[in-house]
């Protein structure tokens, strides 16, 4: 962990050096995201496994970044970007007339602090493509679960209705949630190509969270595991 740091100190450090031979980009689109969920319980000869992959779902993000070029082909960048993503999934039940519709959002909001080696190769005179890869910073803003719980067709009127419960899925609380209880700081690895027009960017990525998120300690003879990944393609402008 410390030579990441490292790396990331000295990759600033280069781009506030050679400002010069910066080139500023500003870049958004679309993100989707996903996590993989691993469960193994033994006891004795028995042993029960669980891995399931939840689309925590599309959402978009925003922000920019430096580019400092090593030499018309090589590059290194830093950059800072906010990642938002939502799902939402309703429930409804019927039972002798009475109908519970239970609808359940998930939202997670994240800064990324990507440093990218990238390799340029020029096609004409405005034309170029390009491949990106290097290490992401992932720092949690906000993960929230809201559950909402409506009652219709109750005789009983003071039970027909709506009740909202939200869960910080950041926070050490018990809860039904598969999220419940993440940890907010996560390492990855990004990488992606894109293609540039004068200076207009397309690009497509994905970053794989390389840490174990799930907070929960689990015991001696459990093994319990929570990943992220993202998939994002988006546009920028050069300056």
């Amino acid at each position: 962990m410390k030579k990441v740091f490292a790396f990331v100190a000295f990759a600033a450090a280069m781009l506030v050096a050679g400002q010069a031979f910066a080139q500023l980009s500003v870049n958004a689109g679309y993100s989707s995201k996903s996590m993989k969920s691993h469960y193994k319980y033994t006891s004795g000869s028995t042993s029960y496994a669980q891995d399931t992959t939840i689309q925590i779902g599309g959402g978009f993000f925003v922000g920019g970044s430096y580019n400092y070029a090593l030499s018309n082909e090589l590059g290194i960048s830093g950059g800072l970007y906010f990642n938002y993503n939502s799902r939402s999934e309703t429930k409804s039940n019927t039972l002798l007339g009475v109908t519970t519709d239970i609808k359940n959002t998930v939202t997670m909001m994240e800064l990324n602090i990507p440093i990218l080696a990238n390799y340029k190769l020029a096609l004409g005179n405005d034309l170029s493509v390009f491949a990106f890869v290097g290490p992401n910073i992932q720092i949690g803003v906000s993960a929230k679960e809201v559950t909402e719980k409506t009652v219709s067709g109750s005789p009983i009127a003071s039970l027909n209705g709506t009740t909202t419960h939200t869960n910080d899925l950041y926070a050490k609380e018990d809860g039904e949630s598969d999220l419940e209880n993440l940890k907010s700081f996560d390492l990855g690895v990004m990488v992606g190509i894109g293609a540039q027009y004068q200076n207009f960017r397309l690009e497509a990525g994905y970053n794989m969270g390389l840490l174990n998120r799930c907070a929960y300690t689990p015991e001696s003879n459990e093994e319990a595991s929570q990943t992220f990944g993202n998939l994002f393609v988006g546009v920028g402008y050069c300056f």
